[in-house]
């Protein structure tokens, strides 16, 4: 097991260590796992927490929850990074186990709330860096309105930690993102009004 069992208390400890560096540079505390809102109960509680004391927050998500769970949400976080894989609800019921339509949905109804997303695109060879996954992509984010777009190139770089750890993950085999390829995908998706990072934040 790698870290540890905490409660609000114990994390909101840590958290005020760093109170004076998020106050001086405009920081303030990222949520992400795995799946935060998996822990929904907990989640909610400490958000509760982290805005009573004026804390900036970001939450990471892959956005699979009901909209009168994310609503509540939506009140507390500050930017949601929000993951997507694919649009093509077969293709993304193929490779993550769930459909996406209540994903779409709650970014285009958090877009609509005023919400601010950041949208992040994992980019996996073989998978969905297709012309045709490209452009149903780029016309989904158009729809939604989407301004804030970062693109994670799939890489190797961790594959020599499996051995390290306790694990039954076997390397996936796949080849790392061609950098010439992100920048094509890149220049596909640009537009006036779209900010796009490769790599993130």
């Amino acid at each position: 097991m790698i870290g540890r069992p905490m409660t609000v208390d114990e994390i909101m400890n840590e958290v005020r260590k760093g109170e004076a560096f998020y106050r001086r540079s405009g920081g303030g505390v990222t949520i992400s796992g795995g799946e935060p809102t998996l822990q929904y109960e907990f989640l909610v509680c400490l958000l509760k927490v982290l805005k009573k004391e004026s804390y900036h927050v970001v939450l990471e998500t892959c956005g699979f929850l009901k909209w009168d769970q994310l609503e509540p949400l939506a009140k507390m976080v500050d930017i949601f990074y929000l993951d997507i894989k694919g649009i093509d609800p077969a293709f993304h019921k193929k490779h993550t186990g769930v459909e996406n339509e209540i994903i779409l949905s709650n970014a285009r109804r958090l877009l609509a709330n005023g919400n601010r997303v950041v949208f992040r695109i994992p980019l996996i060879p073989g998978m969905n860096e297709s012309s045709e996954q490209i452009s149903s992509l780029d016309k989904f984010l158009s729809e939604a309105g989407a301004t804030e777009i970062h693109l994670l190139p799939y890489h190797r770089f961790g594959e020599d930690k499996l051995n390290h750890i306790y694990t039954r993950q076997q390397p996936l085999g796949i080849p790392s993102m061609k950098p010439e390829n992100v920048e094509e995908i890149k220049r596909l998706l640009e537009r006036s009004s779209r900010k796009i990072i490769i790599g993130g934040v």
